[in-house]
């Protein structure tokens, strides 16, 4: 487990599993969508969307016209297996961000299985303004179907969809606003670890004290990297990787007062050179002002 406390991302990020299909591209076509319109898609799950959770939204690409579009849409799937209930799950158009998904919360989870087909129906309802769906040219033949609000197929076109299962319940969000948002892992492996043996205490993310009662290992969840040195009661104990990533330090038996420092690679030369470079600049100020200094009493 990582020791990762927070996430920040865009404001309109969501960290829950999802599957998207097709990949946006340049080769698309509007289809409009008329208030008491709807356009239907029919297709099979494929293997990614089966190993998705139990989805819970569904989102379509779709414009806005200049987020022109209003009204009410409303999209609705049907599994295809016996016995297996439709989901369905409204939105207002207005806000729906324009040649972006348009989202909705369905009213009970859906899970397909492999090769399962499905139905799935967006409706316009109310308002006074079009909305339309973006359509992508394909060839695939196991691409998602898609038949227009009169009834006719719109051949080798498919819309993008976007499934998304619930977020997992380790990631509360902690603060949002229009630029940003931070998600705060509740599940975060704590910093240093190590056996029963031992007890930690003050621990800090270049110090901690453990007091053992026999040999032990401490690991540390910080970046494994040449120029970490560790010391234990003031004295240099070898740090090594575990985990492929981590720190691990050897702990003795009674109190270890351990604390960590990083320095990269060569830095003592680097600067060695950054002082020499800062003694020749100093030596040259110095014999510009001695040259300086004769013409200056000669005149």
């Amino acid at each position: 487990a990582l020791a990762i406390r927070y996430l920040i991302a865009p404001a309109s990020f969501i960290p829950a599993p999802t599957v998207a299909f097709p990949p946006i591209s340049a080769n698309a076509m509007a289809i409009p969508l008329a208030p008491g319109h709807a356009v239907t898609f029919r297709g099979t799950a494929s293997a990614a969307l089966a190993k998705l959770p139990a989805f819970t939204r569904i989102g379509i690409l779709h414009g806005t016209y200049g987020n022109a579009a209003n009204g009410t849409g409303i999209i609705t799937i049907c599994p295809g297996a016996p016995g297996a209930a439709c989901a369905s799950g409204r939105a207002p158009m207005r806000g729906s961000p324009d040649n972006g998904p348009f989202t909705v919360k369905l009213n009970h989870p859906v899970h397909l299985h492999r090769g399962e087909a499905f139905t799935i129906t967006f409706a316009h309802r109310g308002g006074t303004n079009p909305d339309a769906v973006w359509a992508y040219i394909t060839s695939s033949p196991s691409a998602v179907a898609i038949t227009l609000p009169d009834g006719k197929p719109a051949p080798f076109h498919t819309p993008r969809l976007v499934f998304s299962a619930p977020r997992p319940p380790y990631l509360v969000r902690a603060w949002s606003d229009h630029l940003l948002s931070i998600w705060r892992l509740t599940n975060a492996a704590p910093f240093y670890t190590t056996n029963p043996a031992c007890s930690l205490a003050s621990p800090g993310t270049d110090h901690v004290t453990a007091t053992c009662a026999a040999p032990a290992r401490l690991t540390r969840r910080e970046l494994y990297a040449a120029g970490w040195r560790a010391t234990d009661n003031a004295a240099p104990v070898p740090l090594t990787s575990t985990g492929e990533v981590f720190q691990s330090v050897p702990l003795h038996k009674g109190i270890n007062r351990l604390r960590f420092a990083f320095a990269p690679r060569y830095s003592r030369y680097a600067w060695i050179a950054a002082s020499l470079g800062l003694l020749a600049l100093l030596a040259e100020a110095a014999r510009g002002l001695s040259a300086a200094a004769p013409r200056r009493a000669g005149r």
